[in-house]
């Protein structure tokens, strides 16, 4: 428990300054000789002076006292959560003690605070008043005292943790003022409008933050044309009008990773008005590709969360996402008819689908109708959740067969983890239950349950495309937030036109889906061509060679670290000549990196995936979050971006075959083991794991053969053996 005794702080009138020197502007105008003038200033103008500043100090004093003027590092329970803050906490709860009297009546509290994943409390005498947001991005809030604050004597706020995570948080910068909440926060008026390069207003994200780099509260609400959170605010139509606190401030505006950023820098007086006008300009180009979020809740659906529907359309339309997939728990909801409401339909088009929340996973399904029947979701293994999944074939649109999503499988759900290492070998897409996944895409990205380790998805997914899984990778954000989460912070991109945002051909787009025709992103994009023809979904025919060219888009505020190309999960050593620039100067705009390679000679069929990735966003404009379920007290943020996988009929076939189909052939036709493993030198590492697995999941004696033999066999053989060997040992109990 930290106590922390009341400091006083005294903060200048300018009411009180314009009225002195007003006063002596009118004695600089008189017609007085210097010796009356003196005489006038001794025994008349100085008294006054001393008695209007003493007035002043305790006026000021009554109005504002400083509990607490620096942040305090508080952990409500053991063990650290972040390496980034001190072993030791201060303490468990900040405890401010303060006295109310006839000159000081306190009518509200302010906080600065930051890092509240949990939920922290503020009571008054042991009574609670306030809950603060569940955020980790630091933000400055306002919470008016009841009334018995004010009652004369001693009084205790306290501030602390319900839950038993772990929580490292900083909280202070606490100060008691007189004035009310709505007093504080309407000193100064802003209208924003934000327009694109034609002048054309536009739906959009500002983000208001202080001289600190803080979101603060603003004196406005959400309504049908904005939806509003501290230091954020989304508008349907680049207005909005909001007030603030005298003070220092940076204005943001933006709308997703395809847009530039903007920034005005304000500095607001008492009574002011300012009018910023902020322009966008489209950085990335997307021209035939759809954005689409295929993860997305409401507070008014899904129960929990803080975005009501209207604020989730008012959200959709500011972030720039297209097509929108609904997917409330368990629940088949159209947004479309909100959408209209507001007037908001012109900017996307939505598609109803449900987030089928089970005990053995979360799996996304669309097109869904409202009128067919809700898919039940009390399976408890995969093949009765497919079934289940099944029966609403006929309710499907255009009668087809919904798309079905694993949704963030390296989390635990119902003390359920779909690709947990102890059920699931992730380099041969291999279930310890022999489950067989039937869906047709999975999320590499999700921006609401971002991952430690930001490649192990992506791992995960290209060992089931091994597998002989055709999986589509999904960007998604899982937001159920208005502003903690950003809807579409993570998207994926579908090819079919999008010149029409509001009538978007959904069906065109579940087929772009379906044959893995897109690109997922968080922040950055990957646009693949090979041979220039190919692109993500297609199947590339023989030739003496393969050239992959790479375009890493993204907007001028988003870094790339690094470019990584894989060949059936295995990633291919870059070399110096692969950049053709490295220099943005000379990229067109919307293009962070440039590539060219040339992919080593290939004597078998191989899935080819691209992955950039850079460091992550600090600032409020477009946070990405700390890990959901971090698997380490260290963190680093990141953006991160991928294609679809592009397949290569190396052998010329006419087909493609996966890692497993050659594996499966291979262990087929030749039962000398010996032979098996001469065989394999003609193969990558991903073909050597499916036989491993193959030869592991038919038993006879054959797998442990192979792992002795594999000593002696090249250096991809024996790689993928043993990736294998140390996968299965993992499946063994403890």
């Amino acid at each position: 428990m930290l106590t922390l005794w009341p400091m006083t702080s005294l903060r200048a009138s300018p009411i009180k300054h314009r009225l002195v020197n007003d006063y002596f502007d009118d004695l600089s105008s008189t017609a007085l000789d210097e010796g009356i003038f003196l005489m006038f200033y001794r025994t008349i103008v100085q008294p006054f002076l001393v008695i209007l500043l003493a007035a002043a100090a305790v006026t000021l004093q009554a109005a504002e006292r400083v509990l607490e003027p620096a942040f305090r590092h508080l952990r409500n329970a053991e063990p650290r959560e972040w390496s980034d803050f001190a072993e030791r906490a201060e303490a468990s709860e900040l405890v401010l003690p303060f006295e109310a009297d006839a000159a000081f009546q306190p009518q509200t509290l302010r906080l600065r605070h930051r890092d509240l994943k949990q939920t922290w409390a503020v009571q008054l005498d042991g009574r609670e008043i306030a809950k603060l947001p569940t955020d980790e991005n630091e933000m400055v809030t306002f919470w008016s005292l009841p009334p018995e604050s004010r009652r004369p004597g001693k009084h205790e706020l306290r501030i602390g943790c319900r839950s038993k995570t772990p929580d490292d948080v900083l909280i202070g910068s606490a100060v008691l003022e007189t004035r009310s909440r709505d007093e504080l926060l309407g000193e100064a008026t802003v209208e924003a409008e934000v327009v694109d390069i034609a002048g054309r207003p536009m739906p959009c994200r500002l983000t208001i933050v202080d001289a600190n780099g803080s979101l603060m509260t603003l004196g406005l609400a959400s309504s049908e044309h904005v939806a509003v959170r501290p230091g954020v605010v989304y508008t349907s139509d680049g207005h909005a009008k909001f007030a603030l606190p005298a003070g220092t401030y940076t204005l943001y505006a933006g709308r997703g990773f395809e847009y530039s950023l903007a920034r005005e820098s304000l500095v607001l007086k008492p009574g002011e008005t300012v009018r910023p006008k902020l322009t966008l300009t489209r950085e990335v180009s997307t021209d035939g590709w759809v954005s689409c979020d295929t993860h997305i809740h409401t507070l008014t659906f899904s129960g929990h969360g803080d975005a009501t529907i209207d604020e989730r359309m008012l959200t959709l339309a500011g972030e720039g996402v297209e097509l929108p997939i609904t997917t409330e728990h368990n629940r088949h909801v159209d947004y479309r008819p909100f959408a209209e409401k507001l007037g908001l339909s012109r900017h996307f088009t939505t598609v109803v689908g449900n987030e089928v929340t089970t005990k053995v996973g979360h799996f996304n399904v669309f097109p869904l109708t409202t009128t067919g029947p809700v898919i039940d979701h009390l399976g408890e293994e995969w093949q009765s959740v497919a079934t289940a999944i099944r029966t609403v074939v006929g309710g499907a649109e255009n009668g087809t067969a919904p798309i079905v999503v694993l949704n963030h499988a390296r989390d635990v759900h119902q003390g359920f983890r779909p690709f947990d290492p102890g059920r699931h070998i992730a380099a041969a897409g291999e279930d310890r239950d022999d489950w067989k996944l039937q869906a047709d895409a999975m999320e590499v990205i999700n921006s609401g349950a971002v991952r430690t380790d930001p490649w192990t998805l992506f791992e995960d997914w290209m060992g089931l495309l091994n597998r002989g899984f055709q999986l589509a990778p999904i960007g998604a954000s899982d937001t159920h937030d208005v502003s903690r989460y950003i809807v579409g912070q993570g998207r994926t991109y579908l090819e079919v036109d999008d010149r029409d945002p509001g009538k978007i051909d959904a069906a065109a787009a579940m087929r772009s889906l379906r044959e893995g025709r897109v690109m997922a992103g968080m922040g950055l994009l990957c646009r693949v061509k090979v041979n220039e023809r190919f692109g993500p979904g297609a199947l590339v025919p023989h030739e003496d060679r393969y050239r992959v060219d790479v375009d890493v888009l993204g907007p001028s505020w988003v870094g790339v670290d690094e470019v990584r190309i894989y060949l059936n999960g295995i990633r291919v050593p870059a070399t110096e000549s692969d950049a053709v620039s490295d220099s943005t100067a000379s990229l067109p705009p919307g293009v962070r990196r440039r590539l060219r390679v040339s992919l080593p000679k290939l004597t078998h069929d191989a899935h080819l995936v691209v992955i950039a990735n850079g460091p992550g966003i600090d600032a409020a404009y477009w946070p990405t979050a700390k890990p959901y379920q971090p698997t380490s007290p260290d963190h680093a943020g990141y953006v991160i971006g991928c294609c679809g996988a592009i397949r290569i009929d190396a052998d010329g076939d006419g087909k493609f075959s996966s890692a497993f189909d050659y594996a499966r052939r291979l262990t087929e036709s030749t039962v000398d083991t010996a032979a098996l493993v001469r065989q394999l030198a003609d193969f990558d590492e991903a073909v050597a794991i499916q036989t491993a697995s193959v030869l592991h999941r038919r038993g006879g004696g054959r797998f442990e053969q192979l792992v002795d033999a594999a000593d002696q066999a090249p250096p991809q053989t024996k790689r993928g053996v043993q990736v294998y060997f140390n996968g299965w040992k993992a499946l063994l109990p403890k």
